[in-house]
């Protein structure tokens, strides 16, 4: 798993786990310091290997599934 995917995982555990809901792709995007684009594209990675799902056509919607190989939790 490449550091983008990592550190988006990462912000995505730490926001659930404080805000009890999933953030928005903004909030994602501020939180990991890069474009709504990347976002976009990293949680459709995500999603393709089983680490989230999502449902389609609602806001805050993502569920972690299982936590990624090699994740740094530093």
């Amino acid at each position: 798993m490449t550091q983008t995917a990592n550190a988006i995982y990462k912000f995505l555990d730490e926001y659930i786990t404080q805000h009890h809901c999933s953030p928005s792709i903004r909030e994602i995007a501020h939180g990991c310091g890069i474009g709504i684009g990347t976002v976009s594209r990293y949680l459709n990675y995500l999603e393709s290997q089983g680490y989230i799902a999502r449902k389609s056509g609602f806001s805050r919607s993502i569920t972690l599934l299982q936590e990624p190989r090699g994740i740094k939790n530093t």
